[in-house]
């Protein structure tokens, strides 16, 4: 995708040496490229977004139940379910082979927007069944295509996933602040310390050693 940002923990790991490459997000597993989607500590209200999105859109009963079903299951590294069509269904057929053709070329393309094309053709299938069954005194939304439909779900997907590369983000870069704050205060700790049991001369001695060991060492790093 774009600039191969989903990648980019696997090619910092390529290049240099990670002391750490567990999942920033603390849920005990390592990290790959693609960890930041399904990791259980992050909310799950991006993919209930993409749900609410395709019931706004007019999606087909059929498609929004075979999608979302089976992106649920992969975030949750389950077994992607079948698809329960009626195969005498036109629509049904066409979103069953989009289903297969799906599984086929991974669940987690999906996420990188590499879908099978007859998703669009089951939902042009479904917009042509609503126009044909519209009165007459009502216009048919020209947005409703199928074309459209797939370029909308696209970006969908490209939201959820750079959501939660921004929420891994955060977190890693919180991780990192906080181990600069610790690693920091050990060294201004360890110099306190060495220096007390040295009793280095100072100009004003008192200045240093007036106050017990024990009550500097548990002040902030900015007094440190």
């Amino acid at each position: 995708m774009i600039h191969n940002w989903q990648y980019t923990k696997s090619r910092a790991m390529l290049f240099e040496e990670i002391e750490n490459s567990s999942c920033p997000m603390g849920c005990g597993m390592d990290e790959t490229a693609m960890r930041h989607l399904g990791c259980p500590p992050l909310p799950a209200s991006d993919l209930r977004s993409i749900n609410r999105w395709m019931s706004h859109q007019n999606t087909a009963p059929p498609i929004q139940l075979a999608i979302m079903r089976s992106l649920k299951a992969w975030i949750l590294d389950e077994p992607i379910p079948p698809f329960p069509g009626d195969t005498t269904d036109k629509l049904d057929r066409i979103t069953a082979l989009a289903h297969t053709e799906q599984s086929l070329i991974g669940w987690t393309q999906a996420f990188k927007v590499r879908l099978s094309n007859k998703w669009t053709t089951a939902q042009g299938l479904w917009y042509d069944h609503m126009r044909h069954n519209l009165p007459s005194s009502e216009k048919f939304p020209k947005r409703y295509t199928g074309p459209i439909w797939m370029k909308k779900l696209v970006a969908q997907l490209i939201y959820y996933n750079l959501n939660r590369w921004q929420i891994r983000n955060e977190a890693a870069q919180a991780a990192e602040s906080a181990e600069e704050h610790r690693k920091t205060r050990e060294m201004h700790q360890s110099t306190i310390t060495d220096l007390y049991k040295s009793n280095s001369t100072d100009p004003d001695p008192q200045a240093l050693y007036r106050q017990p060991l024990g009550d500097i060492l548990n002040m902030s790093n900015e007094r440190l």
